[in-house]
């Protein structure tokens, strides 16, 4: 109850922190003020002469928008200058206004709750779309590429790229960027899009060091955020750039751009360009994600034996839990070896495209940890009634269990456990 209170005091007053929030309330009651003394110089508040008090409305207005917090300023604002103007502390419009100020703030409260629940909902399933949209684009480029060399240089894009990961060397990468996609000279920028300034600068195959932001294909391609290229290539002698290629993370925030110098005409395309941003974008977010998962390796919270990524995924929906309160659950179930198979086909059918799930294999039985996002731990239960239903030989002798997504040291007691027998 106590912690509650403090993280509703926190989130109604978080509003106040604003200065064009504290100056629209400042605003607001010198107009209503000096509405009330126009309309009645002996009592602007009407606190002695009016049967319903007008005041309470902008106190409702800006409570429900803003907060309690908002609420209550304007109430001590009002109650202040009452006090001075008749000389006398008016208790019932400070009480009415009060009681107004908390049960409004209270509902702007779990109202103001309830919307940041679905946004992180939104904003996940956001991630997972473009991680997984991304993701496919390079398998298809990669194919594409396998189709095109497999006899002399076979290869897929996501191996190279994976080495050049582990190995920590941007040059490399730039090498492959080129070769692959017939880039012949380019300069790489980072870029600090808060505050809106170059970080970093790398020329391949380019005299370029510096970097003038005020550049035309520059100034389009930051306020489009999209690849932005020069489609007449008759004269390009005093251009110095024919393309820029914006690079976001996995929330769409810029984070880098290309800025391509010479390229055949040949390959000088707008699926070719897409193709170098949709690579280097898988890269970026493997380098990030491959950080996150060394961080989560040092907190010793889940068994090595799970997948680094499988852990990647839990910790995100774990984060998710404590920033938003938005909840998953983790079921765990033992089965025998050789129905491994069958649960196997059976979670590979019915799971949600969300949903995702790792086998252990342990002696005689096997654990299957099914994690369920945005699904509470009921949800979870109903999924385990739903399973024991679909087959017989799942009866009380096999454990399973359900956990919420926050108890993750639960978890890593059960795991433990249960491969130890």
């Amino acid at each position: 109850m106590k912690e509650s209170l403090k993280s509703n005091i926190k989130i109604n007053f978080k509003s106040l922190k604003d200065i064009s929030v504290i100056f629209e309330i400042i605003v607001i009651f010198v107009v209503s003020f000096s509405i009330g003394y126009i309309l009645n110089n002996q009592d602007p508040l009407f606190i002695k002469t009016s049967n319903f008090n007008y005041f309470y409305i902008p106190i409702l207005v800006l409570s429900l928008f803003y907060g309690m917090g908002a609420g209550l300023l304007l109430l001590f604002l009002l109650t202040i200058s009452g006090f001075i103007y008749l000389k006398e502390f008016p208790e019932f419009f400070f009480l009415n206004g009060l009681m107004l100020s908390l049960i409004s703030g209270e509902f702007y409260f779990y109202w103001r709750k309830k919307i940041e629940s679905i946004e992180s909902k939104a904003t996940y399933l956001e991630e997972k779309l473009r991680e997984i949209g991304i993701a496919a684009h390079t398998i298809r480029i990669s194919h594409d590429i396998l189709e095109k060399s497999y006899i002399s240089k076979p290869y897929t894009i996501r191996a190279v790229l994976h080495k050049i990961q582990k190995e920590e060397n941007i040059e490399n990468f730039f090498k492959f960027i080129s070769n692959q996609f017939f880039v012949e000279s380019f300069v790489y920028v980072e870029y600090d899009s808060e505050k809106e300034e170059i970080k970093n600068v790398y020329p391949f195959n380019s005299d370029k060091k510096k970097i003038d932001l005020e550049h035309p294909l520059i100034q389009k391609m930051l306020f489009l955020q999209e690849i932005v290229y020069i489609k007449d290539m008759i004269d390009i002698k005093n251009i110095d750039y024919i393309a820029t290629i914006p690079i976001f993370d996995i929330n769409e925030k810029l984070k880098a751009f290309f800025l391509i110098e010479h390229i055949p005409f040949i390959h000088y395309n707008i699926e070719n360009l897409l193709s170098i941003q949709l690579v280097s974008q898988y890269f970026l977010f493997n380098i990030a994600k491959q950080k996150e998962i060394e961080a989560i390796s040092k907190e010793n919270i889940l068994p090595e034996y799970i997948p680094s990524d499988f852990k990647y995924e839990i910790f995100k929906l774990r984060k998710l839990k404590k920033i938003s309160d938005v909840d998953s659950s983790i079921v765990i179930i033992e089965v025998k070896s050789s129905y491994s198979s069958i649960i196997d086909n059976f979670l590979g059918q019915s799971l949600r495209a969300l949903d995702f799930y790792t086998k252990i294999e342990n002696k005689e039985n096997n654990i299957f940890i099914i994690v369920l996002p945005l699904i509470a731990k009921e949800g979870g239960i109903g999924f385990i009634n739903r399973l024991y239903e679909q087959f017989d030989f799942l009866d009380h002798k096999y454990k399973y269990f359900v956990f919420n997504i926050k108890d993750l040291n639960k978890v890593n007691e059960i795991l433990n456990n249960l491969v130890k027998g």
